[in-house]
Formats: C-alpha cells, sequence, structure tokens
C-alpha cells in the first residue's frame, strides 16, 4: 500500500484556530487506510505542538512563505506521495482511497480532492471521473493538493516567490511551464472550511494588505497577469 506524506500548514493563534487545525487531524485519523499517512504538521505557533495526536510537528524560526514551509517540511520525509493542505478541512473516510484505487501508477502525478462545499467546484460534484484542468479553485484545490515526490524534484520544489496569497497559483504555472498535467478527483472529498480560519481578520491593515493584494501583485509582475485586476507594475 502507498504511503503518503501529509503536510499540513496551522497558525493556531487563538484556541479556534487550534481547533480547525485539532478537527483535521481527527477526521484525516478516521479515514480510511490511515495506517499509510505520515502526518507532519508546520505549525507557526512555537508554543503548540500536537504530539498527544501522534503526529510530528514542525516549528520554523522565520517569516511565513506557504510554500516554502511546505518544502521544507517535505525534506524531513520521504514517501514517494506527498499531500500538501490548509488547516481549515475535514477529511472524508474514502478521500485517500478513491485516489488510490486510480492505480495510476505514474512517478509524476498531481491531483486535488474536491470540496462539496466550494460553489466554485459544484459544477464538478457529480462527476465521476478525473478533471483536468489547473483553474484555480477549480480543478486544483489550493487548500489541497497531491502530488508525486519526483513531480516536486522536477519542477525545483514549490515555487516561494510569493508567502500566502497565488500560492496555488504559482504552482499552476510551474505544472504549465514543465507541461505537466492536474487532475481533480471528484470522488475524493476533502472539504474546506470556508472563511473558518479567518486569520487575515485579526491581522492590521498593512500586514493583511502585504499577504494578500501585495503578493498578489508579486504574481503578476512574475507571470505577467492580472490577477483581481491588478496590474503587474
Amino acid at each position: 500500500m502507498k504511503i503518503i506524506d501529509i503536510i499540513i500548514l496551522s497558525f493556531a493563534k487563538s484556541q479556534q484556530h487550534y481547533l480547525l487545525t485539532i478537527n483535521a487531524i481527527k477526521s484525516l485519523k478516521e479515514s480510511k487506510l490511515n495506517s499509510c499517512f505520515n502526518v507532519i504538521i508546520v505549525e507557526t505557533n512555537p508554543s503548540v505542538n500536537y504530539d498527544e495526536l501522534g503526529v510530528k510537528t514542525l516549528h520554523f524560526d522565520e517569516p511565513f512563505n506557504y510554500n516554502r514551509f511546505a518544502n521544507k517540511a517535505i525534506n524531513t520525509c520521504k514517501s514517494e506521495l506527498i499531500g500538501v493542505f490548509n488547516n481549515d478541512v475535514i477529511f472524508d473516510d474514502n478521500w485517500f482511497s478513491e485516489i488510490v484505487k486510480l492505480d495510476i501508477g505514474l512517478s509524476i502525478f498531481s491531483c486535488s480532492p474536491i470540496s462539496l462545499t466550494s460553489s466554485s467546484q459544484r459544477e464538478f460534484y457529480n462527476c465521476k471521473i478525473p478533471v483536468h484542468g489547473y483553474g484555480i479553485a477549480r480543478e486544483l484545490s489550493g487548500w489541497a493538493i497531491v502530488f508525486t515526490r519526483e513531480l516536486w524534484l522536477k519542477i525545483g520544489g514549490l515555487s516561494e516567490v510569493v508567502s500566502f496569497w497565488c500560492s496555488d497559483d504559482v504552482y499552476a504555472q510551474q505544472l504549465k511551464k514543465h507541461n505537466l498535467n492536474h487532475f481533480l478527483i471528484p470522488t475524493s472529498i476533502v472539504n474546506h472550511v470556508e472563511n473558518g480560519s479567518n486569520t487575515l481578520k485579526t491581522l492590521n491593515a498593512d500586514v493583511k494588505e502585504n499577504l494578500t493584494y501585495g503578493q498578489a501583485r508579486i504574481y503578476n509582475k512574475e507571470f505577467n497577469d492580472n490577477k483581481f485586476g491588478l496590474n503587474n507594475r
């Protein structure tokens, strides 16, 4: 049976945020094939760990960067399958067994589970076969991405050009650059608790701007895009 290294990025700055991560871990451990999971929580709050739940906790003493933190966690493990997830997700019982039963057998592969709480994925709710595409929050669930280690090595790791918003956009750009496909797996369900963390609402205006539209401007400049209608200068 395939083993998957599961990276969950968390910032337990309050009891509410801590419980989001706890619920993600518990739902993961209750899902089928849970013996295949090597779970690593990258926790931004240095005083919080999840040892009592039998998972590994990592803390990095540096400014937060979603993809960089994911890369650093991936470097600590060695499974051929890797999953990178937000902490505001709930894993369905069959989420991983649905991916495994595809019997992909590919050394280079990228996919996302679907979220039945995401209106942007509604058109795929009743689909039974993988759907190819790179649409953010459509075929590519930025809160839940699974790929092979060989793919990660081929693209040079997850791009760290942005730190928060657009981290999934740059991943899509990396796949396109290397002519690599991405698939939504509509029978594999990892529900995104939309607005579950509300972390951005707790930040001051300048920090929030930097992590959101500031990152979008960096992305636009890097890829000559116009995301959110922002110019790329």
